[in-house]
């Protein structure tokens, strides 16, 4: 049966000219009725792993006569449906209109309401034991091995696995959050502790988000949890295992918030947490406002990972105050918010340590460019999904190109012009979600103001936007990001791969950090055709790359010595590595390496550490056992996500 994707409408007035909102991924009906408050009740099923909700909804009518509500979910079973007055109301769900992004809960209202109405829905619910936002783990999955363990993860589109609600970032709401849990189990969720408190039978916690907020920033996490305070504004919530390396590798965090609102503008939230979960969190981080979530693997307590937390807190500003409106404008999120990383990078320790983090960052472009194809319409800062589930398109490319853009029209405009641009810009947009057309009008409005005419045509005329935005591959321009410490790293590789090596370079090698020694190892995989075993023996006997116990590097070695056969199958080392992390992107690329020289093996290494990956992950490497797939030579992914 053909499959109709039904794509959202809704039309907006900005500075006086209408324009229409799309969002393919939803499949609500917001251009009749907006969402702008809801009340989450949940109860946490731990012997179940399932979820059972009550989602009252506050929404208000945009059109006239508007009759009936259209909600995303995907397999949550519906059990009742009512108004604010407790009556029944009819319902029906709709699985055939794009299977691949949910199903469609149809609500009848009781009489057609006028535009500016106000509409209240009561949904009662159980989430699939499947769902794809959440994990359950067993205590045996913890660090701690004392108690189960459970975490939320709705970007892109899987908060409404979670609950019945419009799943879309053009759409902001406030909200209330009440858990009931275990007695035993401490739950944390992205919004203000209002109220908590111990019954005979449960825990009972209650949230609030006062600042509007899309679907995807709904975010919760139950397990033994303790917290600690950093500074004034920060704090980390781990379990007490974690703890120790935790707060040594987040020393910096005040700093960092401090930097940031210092360079562009006050910060809004209040308090700044982080939630270290278990090491089989999809990502690296989460940017949930109030409480971030971070993957515990890559905390090894030497502040090597530290500028992930930069890259999540500069996501209070770009992606949670100013939103890309739909998932063709991704960038708008991530781009914004890696540039704003690297000057926080740059305030706190130099711009050495910001453009070594760049020429990493391009190079996963470069792989990811190299994977999808060059012409490839997901290797645009644009692309269109044409019905694919949003998680398709998501890669290092929206990141590293969309800094690499707001790098170059800094440099056209100079680093003091630009810094305006970007206040006025959070300024303008707070708490909206916004499209690439915005964002070019405010630029060359604000180019026009602070140049003469003459300068400013000058300067305009170089930006081929239609190329930068829309076209596929690789930047038109290249920016520079050469360094010192850069070129020294590619040299040890060089070397090596030459057979001319020296005591210098094994000296120089271990006086790098992690991102300089991870720029050694990624530019192996990218000569890999001119690396063998007995290279990366040699490799291995002099910088001993074998006993990193970063996952950063751990995820590259892995890579190079499954391709070059220096660990043939079995593979012993490699499934010990992806039995132990889930953040995709440092083990897709381990399983795609084992997939190129044995798949079976690779298909049996998968098979028996499923049960340990958030669905996401267990999606993405299934995917990668389909045929077009298994030609990709990947290199792992940098990006912070």
């Amino acid at each position: 049966m053909l499959s109709v994707l039904l794509i959202c409408t809704q039309t907006f007035k900005i500075d006086n000219v209408e324009r229409k909102i799309t969002d393919e991924s939803s499949l609500s009906n917001i251009n009749e009725v907006q969402t702008y408050h809801f009340d989450l009740e949940i109860d946490l099923d731990f012997e179940n792993n399932v979820i059972y909700g009550k989602q009252t909804l506050h929404m208000k009518t945009k059109a006239f006569a508007v009759d009936h509500v259209s909600l995303d979910i995907r397999d949550i079973d519906v059990k009742s449906v009512t108004d604010e007055s407790g009556k029944a109301l009819s319902f029906q769900i709709n699985s055939e209109i794009n299977p691949s992004i949910g199903q469609q809960l149809d609500i009848q209202i009781q009489s057609r309401l006028f535009t500016g109405s106000d509409v209240t829905l009561i949904i009662e619910y159980v989430t699939s034991k499947d769902a794809s936002a959440v994990t359950w783990l067993t205590k045996e999955q913890t660090a701690g091995k004392k108690l189960p363990f459970m975490y939320t993860q709705c970007e892109s589109i899987h908060c409404r696995s979670l609950a019945p609600l419009q799943d879309t970032p053009a759409i902001k709401a406030t909200y209330s959050l009440y858990s009931k849990s275990p007695i035993d189990i401490i739950v944390r969720a992205s919004g203000n502790i209002t109220h908590e408190y111990i019954d005979e039978e449960k825990r009972h916690t209650k949230f609030e988000m006062t600042i509007p907020v899309q679907s995807y920033l709904l975010a919760f996490a139950g397990g033994n949890l303790i917290e600690h305070q950093l500074g004034p504004r920060t704090f980390v919530i781990t379990e007490p295992e974690l703890m120790a390396k935790s707060v040594s590798e987040l020393e910096d965090l005040e700093k960092a918030v401090s930097a940031a609102e210092g360079y562009l503008t006050e910060y809004l939230w209040g308090t700044y947490k982080v939630l270290m979960l278990p090491s089989s969190f999809p990502y690296g981080g989460m940017e949930n406002p109030l409480l971030t979530f971070a993957n515990s693997a890559l905390v090894t307590g030497d502040k090597s990972a530290f500028r992930l937390f930069v890259h999540e807190l500069s996501h209070s500003w770009f992606g949670n105050l100013v939103t890309n409106e739909n998932w063709s404008n991704f960038w708008l999120n991530e781009g914004f918010t890696v540039f704003l990383e690297r000057k926080t990078d740059t305030i706190l320790y130099g711009i050495e340590s910001s453009k070594v983090s760049a020429k990493r960052g391009n190079s996963s472009m470069a792989f990811d460019i190299a994977n999808f194809g060059a012409d490839n319409n997901y290797t645009s800062l644009h692309p269109q999904l044409n019905g694919n589930h949003p998680d398709t398109s998501i890669s290092g490319i929206p990141y590293e190109k969309g800094f690499q853009f707001l790098f170059y029209l800094e440099s056209l405009v100079g680093e003091d012009c630009f810094q305006a641009f970007l206040q006025d810009y959070v300024r303008t947009f707070l708490k909206k979600s916004i499209i690439v057309d915005e964002f070019i009008d405010k630029f060359i409005s604000h180019v026009k103001k602070s140049f003469k005419k003459d300068e400013a045509k000058v300067i305009l005329d170089q930006i081929d936007w239609e190329t930068w935005i829309y076209g596929p591959g690789f930047p038109p321009v290249s920016v520079d990001l050469e360094t010192e410490s850069y070129n020294n790293a590619i040299n040890i590789a060089n070397n090596y791969i030459s057979g001319q090596s020296t005591s210098e370079d094994i000296d120089t090698y271990n006086s790098f950090d992690m991102s300089l020694k991870s720029i050694v190892l990624i530019e192996f995989l990218t000569k890999i055709d001119q690396v063998t075993s007995e290279t990366v023996a040699k490799i291995n006997d002099d910088l001993n790359v074998s006993a990193e116990t970063n996952v950063q590097l751990i995820s590259p070695w892995q890579q190079l010595a499954v391709r070059t056969g220096y660990e043939p199958s079995p593979f012993d080392s490699a499934d010990a590595f992806v039995g132990a992390v889930g953040r995709y992107a440092l083990i897709v690329p381990v399983f795609r390496a084992m997939q190129s020289i044995d798949v079976d093996q690779a298909r049996a290494i998968f098979e028996k550490h499923k049960a340990f990956y958030h669905p996401i992950t267990r999606g993405v490497i299934e995917d990668t056992f389909s045929a077009g797939q298994l030609a990709r030579n990947d290199a792992p992914s940098i990006v912070d996500m």
